[in-house]
């Protein structure tokens, strides 16, 4: 077979192929982008939201002027300093440090998941 025709078979072959995975790709990206946009009332990519920093996020409307009053303390954690660190949660833990100079990852549920000393944390005042 010359080189001509086996470029040729090649291409035969190939078309087909993409007939078939374009489909797929299309909907894979489609369900990404839709998946996404509907979580955008939980999606707080950095501290504070977004690089504003505002804290607000105008999708999520679950906490609001009536439903504040209702909010109870879910639980709570003893260090041997203050938290003055913003919790992030991510991967089903909640990450947060303390001036005791540890930082902790514990689950939704305030158990410590681990706990390390990143040292002390010094006051210029």
């Amino acid at each position: 077979m010359n080189m001509r025709l086996a470029s040729k078979h090649r291409k035969l072959f190939l078309l087909p192929l993409l007939g078939l995975l374009a489909p797929l790709i299309f909907t894979f990206t489609s369900s990404l982008h839709t998946t996404q946009a509907a979580s955008s009332a939980d999606l707080w990519p950095m501290y504070m939201s977004g690089p504003g920093h505002t804290g607000f996020n105008k999708a999520q409307t679950i906490i609001n002027k009536i439903s504040a009053p209702n909010l109870k303390q879910h639980w709570s954690f003893q260090t041997g300093g203050a938290i003055t660190s913003q919790p992030v949660v991510a991967n089903g833990l909640v990450y947060w440090g303390s001036t005791d100079g540890n930082e902790y990852a514990t689950d939704q549920n305030g158990n410590k998941i681990w706990a390390t000393n990143l040292g002390r944390t010094v006051s210029n005042g």
